[in-house]
């Protein structure tokens, strides 16, 4: 794993009294692929603490882990307030006693795996024992449709101590690549929620993978340009990719925001030395004048593009959905939708595939 951010803290946390003790980062990242490792001495047997993920919408996570009942517990999507009010989504025992004073390994991970032949979205929440390395896990996928899920592992990492008392000693967040040759960032079009069971078809995945190299995902379901730029320092700046490609606006309305958001963002690819792609974003009819304000700027910039606007309306128009590439709701593509997007990178940016 390469760590985005690691401290070494040997920070004592306790907590009683419904009064929790927090220690988190303020880096926020949405990876596809992204793993909370944390080193804790575990003080009280009987504590009960959670590795989060908490943001600013409803998509955190929060993993549990329950000394006093034995037990690993991923909640209900979070939003970082206060205890998850939508129960627990998975739960599995801890298969070995937790003795007072020893150290134990506690990781909460995001990946992209296969689940009852689908290609999904799970997060795991594991423990083990450094002594005996004895270790146990729950998981949770992402099923499309489904109206429990423990959220997308959103916003800043951090430790959360309910009762108890741990002492934090390591705590490592990062993702499995640092210098791919391609990080693809952006909202639901890029995270790819909207065919949730499918992850492996998303026009992203498929850009990567036909580039023949290693690459890194950041996606966030209802992003805009804004909170796009929180996720800089972790999910670009410290990556430092070579080609940094982006779709973002489908969450947008002011046309003068998303274009100093987008200065911005070309001015940390510049920094970090990555060359910015910039996708052009698909119809929207209750936003189309931004729409079309948006993907005019973008075809004049003088910056690398891939015309996904053009290759998913009736006419090649930018205006007007072709119906077999998008889903019911008129704003998200259709799985034809993404592979005429990933196609369209090959006629606009063929260098990626060189």
């Amino acid at each position: 794993m390469v760590t985005a951010s690691m401290a070494v803290l040997d920070m004592a946390m306790s907590g009683s009294g419904g009064q929790p003790t927090i220690w988190s980062t303020n880096n926020d990242s949405c990876l596809d692929t992204q793993s909370l490792t944390t080193t804790i001495k575990i003080v009280d047997a009987t504590s009960i603490f959670a590795l989060v993920k908490s943001g600013q919408t409803i998509a955190g996570t929060f993993g549990e882990i329950n000394c006093s009942s034995a037990s690993l517990r991923l909640y209900k999507q979070w939003d970082g307030s206060d205890m998850p009010t939508g129960g627990i989504v998975a739960t599995s025992p801890i298969g070995f006693p937790i003795i007072g004073n020893r150290e134990y390994e506690c990781e909460l991970q995001r990946f992209i795996g296969t689940n009852d032949g689908h290609s999904r979205m799970g997060i795991t929440l594991s423990i083990q024992d450094t002594v005996t390395k004895r270790k146990s896990a729950v998981t949770s996928w992402y099923v499309a449709g489904s109206p429990t899920t423990a959220g997308c592992m959103w916003g800043a990492p951090g430790v959360r101590l309910e009762a108890g008392s741990i002492i934090l000693k390591r705590f490592c967040y990062g993702t499995e690549f640092r210098n791919p040759k391609i990080a693809v960032l952006g909202d639901s079009i890029v995270e790819g929620n909207s065919i949730a069971d499918n992850r492996d078809q998303r026009w992203a995945t498929l850009l990567i993978k036909e580039s023949g190299a290693p690459g890194v995902i950041s996606g966030h379901g209802g992003a805009n340009s804004s909170e796009l730029l929180t996720r800089l320092p972790t999910d670009l700046i410290h990556i430092k990719p070579r080609y940094a490609v982006c779709l973002i606006g489908s969450n947008d309305t002011v046309y003068e925001t998303w274009l100093a958001n987008i200065m911005t963002f070309v001015e940390a690819c510049r920094s970090i030395k990555a060359i910015p792609i910039l996708v052009t974003i698909p119809p929207n009819a209750n936003k189309q004048t931004f729409v079309n304000q948006a993907n005019a700027w973008i075809l004049s910039s003088g910056h690398h593009y891939i015309d996904a606007a053009l290759v998913l309306t009736n006419n090649n128009d930018r205006r007007t959905w072709n119906p077999a590439f998008v889903l019911p709701d008129h704003v998200h593509p259709s799985m034809a939708g993404h592979a005429a997007i990933a196609a369209r990178a090959h006629v606009d940016c063929p260098f990626l595939f060189q």
